[in-house]
């Protein structure tokens, strides 16, 4: 029988601009890359896969509404400081976006999201 869970993730949009910024670290001449250094490239992304592997295998108690709506808009504060960031500031801000990421992380290990999350009105 499958397991049954509500995916608590992170969303799409946000892994999809993660993903760009790493790419972005390196650029064929005659452009310069974005700044990102390797080892950090390497912990965002090993980061955002913890997260997920926790979403994906949540522990026996349940994700609160508050709890996860304060790390996905933690993790969306730091994306957005980074995508804004200049080159001498996007590797210290990248490092910075580890943080709320992996604070998810040890939510979703948890428990799964409360029911409702995703569809809940404002």
């Amino acid at each position: 029988m499958a397991k049954e869970f509500n995916f608590s993730g992170i969303q799409p949009d946000a892994i999809g601009e993660i993903v760009i910024l790493v790419q972005g670290r390196t650029a064929p001449p005659p452009a310069t890359g974005n700044g990102l250094t390797d080892t950090t490239a390497i912990n965002l992304l090993l980061a955002v896969v913890s997260a997920q592997t926790a979403a994906l295998n949540p522990g026996k108690g349940l994700l609160g509404f508050m709890d996860a709506y304060k790390g996905f808009d933690d993790v969306n504060i730091a994306l957005d400081k980074v995508k804004n960031a200049g080159p001498a500031a996007i590797n210290n801000d990248a490092n910075s976006l580890i943080t709320p990421i992996k604070k998810l992380t040890v939510l979703f290990a948890n428990g799964p999201i409360t029911d409702g999350f995703f569809t809940a009105k404002p």
